[in-house]
């Protein structure tokens, strides 16, 4: 019956089956599966992933062939926004951009605290002031030519701040996103604008009944008081 067949089925017999049914010849019966080495480069990582059009890779010892662990998008982005530093070269910066196509990166400095961001939009201030021809010099010139350290305020949050907290200042400092930090500014990621409408997209009865619930039991608070980011 079916269940025996899945018990004693191997996953290549039900490939090979599937490819006689269908008389659609499986291309991946004869490819290598698709690996990287512990001593690749992230950069090589980056593109395999884009090229192979693939959200995670395995990475494998290459003398036993021991699987080791998963690489994915978001592990290689969080590896970024902590390491982008303050003397990493404009240039590095600008490829990250395009090969991972993000909108801005926390800029640390070398104690890992988060020190500044740089978006895509400080690029224009290259065009502006022409100064787009040298591409090598450390981020830390870039943002003290256009960021006025002294009123600069950078758009946080932290863990323990309230969902009300979190909306007032997407709106007050009219940001696109937060990076959250612990206090000593060590950035633990980021919350950005989309993530806040997925929230409420996703939980939006709940949130209505905690509201009413809310507005009829406690006439001091709002729901909005009660929730903290971490929900």
């Amino acid at each position: 019956n079916s269940v025996a067949t899945l018990e004693t089925s191997s996953i290549l017999e039900w490939k090979q089956n599937l490819q006689k049914k269908t008389g659609v010849y499986d291309q991946s019966l004869d490819t290598t599966i698709i690996q990287l080495s512990p001593e690749d480069s992230l950069y090589t990582a980056i593109l395999t992933l884009i090229e192979r059009k693939v959200h995670r890779i395995p990475v494998v010892d290459p003398l036993t062939h021991d699987f080791l662990f998963l690489i994915t998008h978001k592990r290689i982005l969080k590896f970024l926004y902590l390491y982008i530093e303050l003397k990493t070269k404009l240039i590095e910066v600008l490829r990250i951009f395009q090969t991972i196509r993000i909108s801005a990166l926390p800029v640390v400095d070398s104690e890992k605290r988060l020190r500044d961001i740089y978006s895509k939009f400080d690029i224009m201030h290259l065009a502006a002031t022409r100064t787009y021809a040298n591409l090598d010099v450390p981020l830390c010139d870039i943002l003290d030519s256009i960021h006025d350290h002294n009123t600069h305020q950078l758009a946080t949050c932290k863990m323990t701040d309230q969902l009300f907290e979190l909306m007032d200042k997407f709106v007050s400092r009219e940001v696109h996103r937060l990076i959250i930090v612990d206090d000593s500014q060590h950035i633990i990621g980021i919350l950005s604008m989309s993530d806040l409408m997925k929230f409420f997209v996703s939980t939006f009865e709940k949130l209505s009944r905690m509201n009413s619930n809310a507005s009829n039991g406690n006439p001091n608070g709002t729901l909005f008081e009660s929730l903290p980011m971490d929900t």
